[in-house]
């Protein structure tokens, strides 16, 4: 379609995703995190005049930690990043969090700490900024989430989908992402399922017969990669694949925290069974899920109290 998705942004963005010509504006109720209110308030503050800085922003809009976090590792606030530096700004906002109670937290947002400049920081590491990103809209807009696996990629045979009309007749693995399925039933009433895969170079359709889906189905969820392996059929120009196994891309292994705690996605892996063990012990796995909800699955492993049960709780796509 040749349409360009531009990232959230204080000035430009409203509450609403909005197109202009062959560009999309993401709106800022894409930021996970973000309350209606601190919604409104950034648009009507940002049309009565305009921003002059972080701290600026920050007394005239009033965000509470957790959502001023998520601006700014969304690119919300990339306006006011030195040197185009997020981390700058979460140092600056964490200089702005006093270690007391509640209440001295949230006056500390508005005290003058920015005369203080920040420690030398490593540039942002691009693969980072993206599952940041992806932590907080549950999407990209620069770039495909493949990407994301990039490495773990490299060490597998796959093939990209826009070489699938050449290999017509042979079986191949693809690093696909889910995208939407549609569930249909056999003469014999068994359940198949036709679903939608794509990656950075195109779309493809694949379908999963009776055995092959019950077979997999419970590790089937949607925005999320796999790795299918089938055979390359083609009817009246139509490219397809027939699956016969799926395996889980292995993961980056980072982890949405609870949102309440204002940490997206840290640098240290941390499992499903750590967080329950932590956190939650004792509560159960549909109880759990509600809490942690995020774009990203966790690392789940069964273990210790309240162990996830795939075949109970799994969400499966479309269905």
């Amino acid at each position: 379609m040749g349409i360009k998705i531009l990232g959230p942004d204080i000035h430009t963005s409203d509450v609403h995703w909005y197109g202009r010509g062959k560009t999309m504006r993401t709106g800022l109720i894409a930021v996970k995190g973000l309350s209606l209110q601190t919604m409104q308030r950034i648009v009507a503050e940002g049309r009565r005049k305009r921003f002059g800085d972080f701290s600026d922003f920050l007394k005239r809009v009033r965000p509470d930690q957790t959502e001023a976090r998520a601006l700014i590792l969304c690119g919300a606030l990339d306006v006011f990043a030195a040197e185009n530096s997020r981390a700058g700004l979460l140092w600056h906002l964490a200089r702005r969090q006093a270690p007391a109670s509640h209440g001295a937290v949230q006056k500390s947002l508005f005290k003058k700490t920015d005369r203080i400049p920040p420690p030398a920081l490593p540039p942002d590491n691009r693969l980072d900024r993206l599952r940041r990103e992806f932590a907080v809209l549950g999407f990209l807009c620069a770039c495909h989430p493949m990407e994301l696996y990039a490495a773990a990629l490299k060490k597998l045979d796959t093939v990209k989908a826009a070489l699938l009309p050449t290999l017509t007749g042979r079986r191949v693995r693809l690093a696909a992402w889910l995208i939407t399925g549609k569930k249909v039933r056999t003469r014999q009433g068994d359940t198949m399922k036709f679903l939608t895969f794509e990656d950075e170079t195109g779309i493809v359709e694949t379908t999963f017969f009776p055995k092959v889906y019950h077979r997999f189905c419970h590790m089937l969820d949607l925005n999320r990669p796999y790795i299918l392996t089938g055979r390359v059929e083609q009817d009246r120009g139509a490219v397809t694949l027939t699956v016969d196994r799926v395996d889980v891309l292995p993961e980056n292994r980072f982890v949405m925290k609870d949102i309440k705690h204002a940490s997206v996605f840290p640098e240290t892996p941390e499992t499903f069974s750590g967080i329950q063990n932590r956190k939650l012990q004792g509560k159960p796995c549909r109880e759990i899920f509600a809490k942690y909800a995020s774009p990203h699955p966790f690392d789940l492993r069964k273990g210790g109290p309240g162990q996830y049960d795939p075949a109970r709780f799994s969400r499966h796509a479309g269905g």
